[in-house]
């Protein structure tokens, strides 16, 4: 969370939606490897007074399947976490909020965006960033499937579904 006293209406915040970690609870980026520090931009972020929240996926750090690809359980959990981030009574968190996300965090990202007005309506979505999303599941896996990425990512797929 930022320092300093919050502007008129709250703190904008920023969700950032995670690459791929694994399906597996351990794989959660709050539990496992990636630390909220590996955040490209976190520090500038928080010197410009945003408040940034991380989601893990449903599945991830939690019991049950990782609904892995599913971008509707992914953009209900970024837009969960800006919600639990206003919640928090230091963060001081608005309701005006902002999404990026690279790879399955870029198709959490859209579908973010896809989501906000109905399952988010109290509140404002201000821009989406998504690079690399995996948006064609069928091209992906057809494409990359002699490679160990693929293979890696087949894997994950069917272990999910």
């Amino acid at each position: 969370m930022p320092s300093g006293p919050a502007p008129e209406g709250g703190r904008p915040v920023i969700a950032w939606a995670h690459p791929t970690t694994g399906v597996v609870p351990r794989c959660a980026p709050s539990l496992a490897f990636i630390r909220f520090w590996s955040i490209q931009g976190l520090r500038e972020m928080l010197d410009r007074g945003f408040v940034v929240t991380a989601t893990d996926y449903p599945g991830l750090g939690t019991e049950g399947p990782h609904p892995y690809l599913v971008g509707k359980s992914e953009g209900r959990a970024v837009i969960d976490s800006v919600r639990a981030a206003r919640a928090l009574p230091g963060a001081q968190a608005g309701s005006s909020y902002a999404v990026w996300g690279h790879s399955q965090g870029g198709q959490a990202a859209l579908f973010t965006g896809l989501l906000a007005k109905t399952y988010g309506p109290e509140l404002r979505l201000a821009g989406v960033a998504a690079a690399a999303p995996a948006t064609d599941l069928a091209a992906l896996l057809g494409d990359d499937l002699g490679t160990p990425a693929g293979k890696n990512l087949t894997a994950m797929t069917l272990w999910a579904w």
